[in-house]
């Protein structure tokens, strides 16, 4: 099985781990995406997509993307809902700050939150 057969088989997301501040912010913008879902609030068609939306707090999905997987990426964050627990994570706070302008995770949940007020 390869790596699309196993995230399409567990609904799996993939993000670029170092503009995550810590895994908290990650169920935190899987939780928004699967609100805005299910009350049709959604921006993008594709829920890896409205992940991404979600994790970076951006309504723009080019600006999303940013959060996404490239060719010269070191690592990669996968969260597959269905598994018990989550491994800790760490970003890359000059990355982080760097694309939300700060490394305070109230700050940046709050940017995610508002995408809800729009």
């Amino acid at each position: 099985m390869n790596e699309e057969d196993i995230l399409s088989k567990y609904n799996g997301f993939i993000f670029d781990p170092d503009y995550v501040i810590d895994e908290e912010h990650i169920i935190f913008a899987y939780i928004h995406m699967k609100k805005a879902l299910k009350k049709k609030k959604n921006i993008a068609k594709d829920p890896k997509i409205e992940f991404l939306l979600r994790l970076s707090g951006e309504t723009q999905i080019s600006k999303a993307m940013k959060l996404g997987i490239k060719d010269n990426i070191k690592r990669v964050g996968v969260l597959i809902p269905e598994e018990k627990g989550v491994s800790e994570i760490r970003g890359d706070l000059k990355k982080i700050k760097e694309f939300f302008g700060t490394v305070n995770k109230k700050e940046i949940f709050e940017k995610i939150a508002v995408m809800d007020i729009f």
